[in-house]
């Protein structure tokens, strides 16, 4: 028995090419191992065609190959670095180049001849003779997709094929198996050609190795039932962490019309549990400095405030005695100084309670331009009719948002010990 050889599929479209296939008495190739695969998911590639890469000993029909031999060929013997015979390569027409899902297919003289298309037929008509005919048959309309479980094609085939009028929009999910750092996914369902499906991808956050969260959304269009998304990465285009991940499909209502989890980016086992837990160790112990952080970021933020709305409110008071305007410009320059400083010493990079910050940095925005207004009022001709109560309620409001995001940072505090 030979030995197999890993070969991953390629990202790119034209990277790889290795495949051949021939259809209608016509080879043409050579694919890539994502091209290929484009082929078999377009349903440019049906049953009754054959396919043969480097390494095989003859051409096979696509109905005994699975996605598992276009990502796993054997290896190459030294004497096989050619098509088998009788293929041979000869000059074409402009006649003869197609287009076919967004590479250049080339058809080209056929390697049997007449001969293997009278074989085939012999072949349908002997399985027929012996009751054979249904596991033989052409596939019409169905969809093949040869890297996905037998589960998911039996659910996605009947989705595509449930009957619009009877049972509505219907969608089901479907996982690639061809690699599992950064798989895609397929979306089969019953609505018309061109409908776009939004999905969207949450790591839950318990079960993520290196990652604190993950959100992404994609999205594909239906064609003739299916839809693919790109490959699923991280935030960085890198291959997915490891973890569970819930994943949602939309149409257009608010509603998600299916929903499935899957554990993606590698193996739920021990090595995983470990690292799991030792990733977890680290990140509450830089959980308890970010909420050390926070809170005193808070008691700080609300000492700024008090302090720009007593200033404000004894400026206003005094406004026609000497120096009063003096000592507001004094004093605005330092709160507007300090309060600067603030924003700018907050980290933009992902931290565990980035939600808690951000809260944060929204309050110290609002801040500065609460006293922006209140300096305007004051340095100003006249202060407009109104304005100083809508500051007031301005403040009043600002105080409440602290107050809230100082209860969410005791609450995040607890669920952390």
């Amino acid at each position: 028995m030979k030995s197999e050889e890993k070969i991953h599929i390629e990202g790119g479209p034209n990277s790889g090419a290795r495949w051949f296939t021939f259809q209608e008495d016509r080879r043409a190739g050579p694919y890539s191992d994502f091209q290929i695969r484009e082929l078999l998911f377009s349903g440019d590639l049906s049953h009754g065609d054959f396919i043969w890469a480097e390494g095989m000993n003859d051409w096979r029909p696509v109905t005994e190959l699975g996605m598992r031999e276009i990502v796993l060929v054997p290896d190459i013997p030294e004497n096989r670095t050619v098509l088998p015979e009788p293929l041979v390569r000869e000059p074409l027409s402009a006649s003869e180049s197609v287009r076919s899902v967004g590479v250049s297919i080339t058809r080209e003289s056929p390697p049997f001849g007449n001969l293997s298309r009278i074989a085939v037929a012999l072949l349908f008509i002997a399985a027929a003779a012996f009751g054979l005919g249904k596991s033989l048959s052409l596939p019409g309309s169905r969809i093949f997709l040869p890297d996905i479980s037998v589960e998911d094609d039996r659910a996605l085939q009947g989705a595509i094929t449930e009957p619009l009028s009877r049972t509505g929009p219907r969608l089901v999910l479907a996982l690639s198996r061809s690699d599992t750092g950064t798989p895609h996914l397929y979306v089969g369902g019953n609505a018309p050609a061109g409908t776009a499906v939004r999905i969207v991808v949450d790591g839950r956050p318990e079960t993520l190795l290196t990652l604190n969260r993950y959100h992404l959304e994609y999205s594909a269009l239906l064609r003739k039932g299916v839809a693919q998304t790109e490959p699923l990465r991280d935030l960085q285009g890198k291959p997915l962490a490891t973890g569970s991940y819930r994943i949602r499909a939309y149409l257009s209502g608010s509603d998600p019309v299916v929903v499935r989890e899957y554990f993606l980016g590698g193996l739920k086992d021990e090595e995983y549990q470990t690292s799991l837990r030792n990733f977890h160790r680290v990140m509450r112990s830089k959980a308890a400095t970010e909420i050390r952080d926070l809170r005193e970021l808070t008691t700080t933020l609300e000492v700024q405030l008090n302090a720009s709305d007593l200033n404000f409110r004894n400026a206003i008071a005094h406004l026609k005695q000497p120096g009063t305007e003096r000592e507001w410009e004094t004093f605005h320059r330092r709160w507007i100084a300090f309060t600067r400083e603030l924003l700018n010493g907050d980290s933009e990079e992902e931290t565990y309670y980035d939600t808690l910050r951000a809260s944060a940095r929204r309050i110290t925005e609002k801040m500065l331009l609460v006293h922006g207004l209140q300096h305007s009022a004051i340095t100003g001709e006249k202060v407009r009719p109104g304005l100083e109560l809508r500051l007031a309620e301005s403040s009043s409001i600002l105080q409440s948002t602290l107050l809230s995001l100082k209860m969410k940072i005791n609450l995040a505090e607890t669920e952390a010990k």
